[in-house]
Parts: structure tokens; sequence; C-alpha cells
């Protein structure tokens, strides 16, 4: 089965400037990160929830992990 990749995945992906920082930033690796992107794995339910928070919040509220990556 292919599960398509949501937005929120692509909002966080965005937001860390590469897979690789994302897959970092969550603590999962780049191979489970692109699993995820190519459908292979569903888009776990935590993903849309960190992505619904970094959109409410203001870049110099961010965690430490991602205050790294730069304004959006």
């Amino acid at each position: 089965m292919m599960w398509p990749m949501s937005n929120e995945l692509k909002r966080l992906r965005q937001f860390a400037g590469s897979q690789a920082r994302l897959a970092s930033i969550l603590g999962m690796t780049k191979d489970h990160v692109s699993r995820i992107v190519t459908g292979k794995c569903p888009t776990p339910e935590y993903i849309t929830v960190i992505a619904e928070l970094m959109d409410k919040l203001p870049p110099e509220h961010w965690p430490a992990r991602w205050k790294q990556v730069g304004k959006r």
C-alpha cells in the first residue's frame, strides 16, 4: 500500500531545509523519513502535531533544534 506524503511533512521538510536535517531533528533515520516521503510508510500522527505547533509559533520561540534552521 502507498500513502501520500502529508502536507504537514512537506511543511516540516521546508522548515528543516532538507530531508536529512528533518530526520536529524525528528530523531529518525534518513531512510525512515525517505520511506514516509515516498509513501512506503504512513505519516505518523505526531508529524501533524509538530507541524501545527511550528506553524503557530514565531521562529524565535521554536525549540533549539529548529532554531538552527533559520527563518522561514
